[in-house]
Protein backbone atom coordinates (compact mmCIF):
# COMPACT_ATOMS: atom_id res chain seq x y z
CA UNK A 1 0.00 0.00 0.00
CA UNK A 2 3.08 2.76 0.90
CA UNK A 3 4.36 1.64 -2.68
CA UNK A 4 1.09 3.04 -4.56
CA UNK A 5 0.42 5.58 -2.04
CA UNK A 6 3.85 7.02 -3.49
CA UNK A 7 3.06 6.17 -6.64
CA UNK A 8 -0.04 8.54 -6.28
CA UNK A 9 1.45 11.20 -4.23
CA UNK A 10 3.70 11.45 -6.82
CA UNK A 11 1.95 13.52 -9.10
CA UNK A 12 0.92 16.76 -9.28
CA UNK A 13 -3.07 16.59 -9.32
CA UNK A 14 -2.60 14.59 -5.86
CA UNK A 15 -0.18 17.18 -4.45
CA UNK A 16 -3.11 19.55 -2.83
CA UNK A 17 -3.83 16.37 -0.62
CA UNK A 18 -0.40 16.17 0.77
CA UNK A 19 -0.77 19.64 1.47
CA UNK A 20 -3.86 19.81 3.08
CA UNK A 21 -2.25 17.96 5.66
CA UNK A 22 0.95 19.31 6.18
CA UNK A 23 3.12 16.72 3.91
CA UNK A 24 3.61 18.96 0.72
CA UNK A 25 7.77 18.52 1.06
CA UNK A 26 7.17 14.50 0.83
CA UNK A 27 5.23 14.97 -2.62
CA UNK A 28 7.54 17.07 -4.01
CA UNK A 29 10.33 14.60 -3.15
CA UNK A 30 8.32 11.87 -4.03
CA UNK A 31 7.48 13.71 -7.69
CA UNK A 32 11.39 14.08 -8.03
CA UNK A 33 12.28 10.31 -6.94
CA UNK A 34 9.39 9.50 -9.91
CA UNK A 35 11.27 11.18 -12.49
CA UNK A 36 14.29 10.01 -11.69
CA UNK A 37 12.50 6.29 -11.66
CA UNK A 38 13.29 5.54 -8.14
CA UNK A 39 10.60 3.62 -7.84
CA UNK A 40 11.55 0.64 -5.43
CA UNK A 41 12.24 3.41 -2.75
CA UNK A 42 9.59 5.50 -3.23
CA UNK A 43 7.32 3.72 -0.59
CA UNK A 44 9.61 4.47 2.05
CA UNK A 45 8.83 8.09 1.80
CA UNK A 46 5.05 7.17 3.33
CA UNK A 47 5.18 7.49 7.34
CA UNK A 48 2.53 5.53 9.37
CA UNK A 49 1.10 8.77 9.55
CA UNK A 50 0.35 9.01 6.01
CA UNK A 51 -0.96 5.52 5.72
CA UNK A 52 -3.20 5.75 8.57
CA UNK A 53 -4.73 8.87 6.65
CA UNK A 54 -5.01 7.53 3.19
CA UNK A 55 -5.85 3.43 3.95
CA UNK A 56 -7.96 1.92 5.52
CA UNK A 57 -6.35 -1.71 7.34
CA UNK A 58 -7.84 -4.79 9.06
CA UNK A 59 -6.40 -7.86 9.71
CA UNK A 60 -9.10 -9.66 7.78
CA UNK A 61 -11.33 -8.37 5.20
CA UNK A 62 -14.65 -8.18 7.74
CA UNK A 63 -12.38 -5.94 10.09
CA UNK A 64 -11.38 -3.19 7.07
CA UNK A 65 -15.04 -3.53 6.27
CA UNK A 66 -15.80 -2.47 9.84
CA UNK A 67 -13.27 0.25 9.63
CA UNK A 68 -14.39 1.17 6.17
CA UNK A 69 -18.45 2.01 7.79
CA UNK A 70 -16.88 3.83 11.16
CA UNK A 71 -14.83 5.81 8.71
CA UNK A 72 -16.86 6.96 5.67
CA UNK A 73 -20.58 5.68 6.18
CA UNK A 74 -22.16 8.85 5.23
CA UNK A 75 -19.84 10.22 2.57
CA UNK A 76 -19.19 7.11 0.22
CA UNK A 77 -21.41 5.32 -1.98
CA UNK A 78 -19.16 2.70 -3.04
CA UNK A 79 -15.65 1.20 -2.20
CA UNK A 80 -12.89 -1.06 -3.41
CA UNK A 81 -10.61 -3.86 -1.55
CA UNK A 82 -7.46 -3.60 -3.16
CA UNK A 83 -6.17 -6.96 -3.01
CA UNK A 84 -6.03 -10.19 -5.54
CA UNK A 85 -9.61 -11.47 -6.47
CA UNK A 86 -9.34 -14.98 -7.29
CA UNK A 87 -13.14 -16.57 -7.88
CA UNK A 88 -13.26 -18.97 -5.05
CA UNK A 89 -10.88 -18.23 -2.56
CA UNK A 90 -11.70 -16.31 0.49
CA UNK A 91 -15.24 -16.75 -0.25
CA UNK A 92 -16.42 -16.91 3.12
CA UNK A 93 -14.52 -13.61 4.11
CA UNK A 94 -16.09 -12.07 0.62
CA UNK A 95 -19.02 -12.64 1.96
CA UNK A 96 -18.48 -11.30 6.02
CA UNK A 97 -17.13 -7.93 4.66
CA UNK A 98 -19.83 -7.57 2.04
CA UNK A 99 -22.44 -8.28 4.84
CA UNK A 100 -21.26 -5.45 6.66
CA UNK A 101 -20.79 -3.33 4.17
CA UNK A 102 -24.34 -3.74 2.98
CA UNK A 103 -25.86 -3.55 6.52
CA UNK A 104 -24.53 0.25 7.15
CA UNK A 105 -27.79 2.60 6.74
Amino acid sequence: MRQQLAFYASTPSCRTLLDRHGWADVGTELGEMAVRVRWAEMGTRISDEMLAAFAVEGETLAEAAQAINERYTGLLDRVAFYLPFIPGERDAEWAAALAILHATP
